[in-house]
């Protein structure tokens, strides 16, 4: 994954990387840099010098549910608002039907609107609806 902005480039790859170059690739200095993550890693490039940001944990997945619910249980002892509301998922689920209707129909869908309103009625993991194209034209219509 890649972001620009007009200072740096925010880079990451997640999975696992080694890699060695030497030489002067994209640059007039020589160099030689080695690159290694068991699970991904995050950097920053800036001209030609690249920092390290973060290294992924052997098991990345495993990690994020402990400290999930780690800070949910201790949101609960604490009367205070967990890291995650079910407002936040509803709206994750809403995004990955949209994605799902939007390969099967072949078109974008806005996530915004009254375009999600049928998409609420879909269910996960059926095949989609044999009319999926013509009703991507309404959902694109209504956003």
């Amino acid at each position: 994954m890649r972001a620009e902005t007009r200072e740096v480039s925010l880079r990451a790859s997640f999975g696992g990387r080694a890699r060695v170059t030497a030489g002067l690739h994209r640059s007039t200095m020589p160099h030689v840099r080695m690159d290694f993550g068991v699970s991904g890693i995050a950097w920053e490039e800036k001209g030609t010098r690249r920092r390290l940001l973060a290294r992924n944990p052997k098991d990345p997945a495993m990690v994020a549910t402990r400290t999930v619910f780690e800070k949910t249980l201790a949101a609960f002892a604490s009367g205070s608002a967990p890291p995650a509301s079910a407002e936040d998922g509803r709206t994750v689920l809403e995004v990955i039907a949209a994605g799902y209707h939007s390969a099967a129909a072949g078109c974008r869908i806005a996530l915004s609107g009254d375009a999600l309103a049928p998409l609420r009625e879909l269910h996960m993991g059926e095949p989609p609806a044999a009319d999926a194209a013509d009703q991507c034209s309404e959902l694109v219509a209504r956003s």
